[in-house]
């Protein structure tokens, strides 16, 4: 063999193997561009996912403190409304006619004084009082409208207290048909 023929045959191997080698990396490269893209995919699609959740996560939260501040300020606004109501009450208490008030402290003293009971009545209602028989009043300058002195206890009387007595009785009905949606 001839050095032109061994070149030939050298230089043929050489260019059967660069084809054979450029296949190969091809097709490596092809693979490794396929893994790339399918694990660029799969993050791209974990991302997705990661984020979805976070946006509805905060959504959810954004809603419920939405929700909060809507059943606080309906629950302010229930609260204004049994105050208003105990408030009118209070302005009818305060507007009766002096002969109803004097007739409520009447049906009241009845109801609470005793003998031996000591009545301090305001003394803006010393005139047309009834006195209950047996029981001891006198009219002083009191916030009240009477106070009963027991032997160990004190009743105090004034429309402040008759609407206390009121909310006790009422505000939990009251409330309940307000409060209940």
């Amino acid at each position: 063999m001839s050095i032109e023929n061994i070149i030939e045959k050298i230089s043929s191997e050489t260019e059967e193997k660069k084809v054979k080698i450029l296949k190969e990396s091809g097709r490596k490269c092809r693979e490794i561009l396929a893994m790339s893209e399918k694990e660029a995919k799969k993050i791209k699609e974990e991302m997705l996912l990661s984020c979805c959740k976070k946006i509805k996560e905060e959504h959810s939260r954004k809603i419920l403190l939405t929700n909060l501040e809507i059943k606080k300020e309906q629950l302010s606004e229930k609260r204004k409304i049994l105050d208003e109501i105990y408030l009118e009450a209070h302005k009818k208490l305060n507007g009766l006619s002096r002969e109803k008030i004097v007739k409520i402290i009447s049906e009241k003293l009845m109801e609470n004084a005793f003998v031996g009971d000591e009545v301090s009545v305001s003394a803006k209602y010393k005139d047309n009082f009834p006195k209950p028989a047996n029981v001891k009043i006198k009219f002083d300058d009191i916030d009240s409208i009477f106070i009963i002195k027991k032997a160990t206890s004190e009743i105090r009387f004034s429309f402040e207290e008759l609407i206390s007595e009121l909310k006790e009785k009422t505000e939990r009905k009251l409330s309940e048909i307000l409060l209940n949606d």
